[in-house]
C-alpha cells in the first residue's frame, strides 16, 4: 500500500521522475568537480617538482663554473740539446720542448737575451702552463718548438748560458753543443795536442798517443820538459782495480816521449828495468828519468 497522497501515475508520477533527474544532475556535477580537483593537484605537484630540480641544478652549475678557473705558472725551459748559429753569427736558433702550442696549454712562450759579455751570451727562455683547471693534467711536453734570439754582435767564441741551467759552446761555424749543466762556463778542451809540457793535460794527450785499451790510466814517472816517461796500464787483477796503481796484478808498460811543438811524440816502450831500451833508440835520453824504472809484465820478478 502506498503512503497517503502518492500515486503511481498522473501528476504525482511526473513529480517523482523530475526529482530523479535533478538528483542525477547534482551527482554528475559533483563528480566533474572532483575530477577537476585531482588534475589541478597533479599539475601543482609537477610544478613543485620542476622547481625543486631547477633549484638543485643551480648550485651544481655554479660549482662547475668555479672548477673551470685556470691558474697559470711560468717555468724556465730546461730541455736543451743543441742550437744553431745563423744570420752571420748574430742569430741563435734554439729547439725547445714545451707543452702543445695552444691556448689551453701554453702562454707567454718567450726567449730573450739578458746579458752579452765578451765571453758569454746569457739567455732566458720561459713559458707558462696551467697548474689548475681542466687542462692542468693534460698538457705534457709536446713537440719541439724553435725560437730565435738576435744578438747585438756575432757570437764568435762566446759560450751561451741558458736559464743559468745549461752551457753551450761552438763546435763549428754554425753549431753549438751542450758542454755542461748548472749554468757555469765550461773549460775548453783543446781540439789538437797542446805543446809538450809537464802538465796533466799534456800527459793525457801523450797517453792517448799510445793507443791505450779501454779504462787505461797513466802515471807520470819523469818529465823535464823535453823528455817524458809514462807508465800506462789498465786493470789486470781484481775487479775495481784502477790502472797502474793496481800494482803487480796490472798490465803496465813504460812509454817514452820526446817533446815537439805538436805535443809529445812516442819514441819507444819497454817492459824491462832501467834505461837500456830507451837509450838504444835515443842515447841522449836522461838517465835520471829512467834509471829507477822496474821491470814490469813478464819481466817483473816476484817480490
Amino acid at each position: 500500500m502506498l503512503p497517503v497522497g502518492f500515486r503511481r501515475d498522473g501528476a504525482e508520477g511526473d513529480l517523482v521522475r523530475g526529482a530523479k533527474l535533478v538528483l542525477t544532475l547534482v551527482t554528475l556535477t559533483l563528480a566533474l568537480a572532483a575530477c577537476g580537483t585531482v588534475h589541478a593537484g597533479a599539475a601543482a605537484t609537477n610544478a613543485s617538482a620542476a622547481a625543486t630540480v631547477a633549484a638543485s641544478a643551480s648550485p651544481s652549475s655554479a660549482a662547475t663554473s668555479t672548477s673551470t678557473v685556470t691558474t697559470w705558472r711560468a717555468f724556465p725551459a730546461n730541455d736543451f740539446v743543441h742550437m744553431q748559429v745563423a744570420g752571420s753569427g748574430r742569430v741563435l736558433v734554439i729547439p725547445v720542448q714545451v707543452p702543445p702550442e695552444n691556448n689551453e696549454c701554453l702562454r707567454d712562450f718567450r726567449a730573450r737575451l739578458t746579458s752579452f759579455t765578451p765571453a758569454v751570451a746569457y739567455l732566458a727562455i720561459t713559458f707558462a702552463e696551467p697548474t689548475s683547471g681542466p687542462y692542468a693534467d693534460k698538457c705534457a711536453l709536446g713537440p719541439i718548438a724553435t725560437v730565435r734570439v738576435t744578438l747585438p754582435a756575432p757570437l764568435g767564441k762566446r759560450q751561451v748560458i741558458v736559464n743559468n741551467l745549461a752551457t753551450f759552446w761552438s763546435t763549428s761555424a754554425t753549431a753549438l753543443t751542450l758542454c755542461g749543466n748548472g749554468g757555469a762556463p765550461c773549460t775548453p778542451v783543446p781540439t789538437s795536442p797542446p805543446p809538450a809540457s809537464c802538465t796533466d793535460v799534456s800527459y793525457g794527450w801523450a797517453m792517448a798517443a799510445t793507443g791505450p785499451p779501454e779504462h787505461a790510466d797513466y802515471n807520470a814517472v819523469g818529465c823535464d820538459g823535453h823528455w817524458l816517461v809514462l807508465d800506462v796500464g789498465w786493470p789486470g787483477g781484481a775487479a775495481g782495480c784502477d790502472g797502474p796503481s793496481c800494482g803487480a796484478e796490472s798490465t803496465v808498460t813504460h812509454w817514452f816521449f820526446r817533446a815537439s811543438a805538436k805535443g809529445w811524440i812516442v819514441i819507444a816502450n819497454s817492459l824491462t828495468a832501467g834505461c837500456s831500451r830507451i837509450q838504444q833508440v835515443a842515447p841522449q835520453f836522461p838517465t835520471v828519468l829512467c834509471a829507477s824504472l822496474p821491470a814490469v809484465g813478464p819481466y817483473a820478478t816476484a817480490g
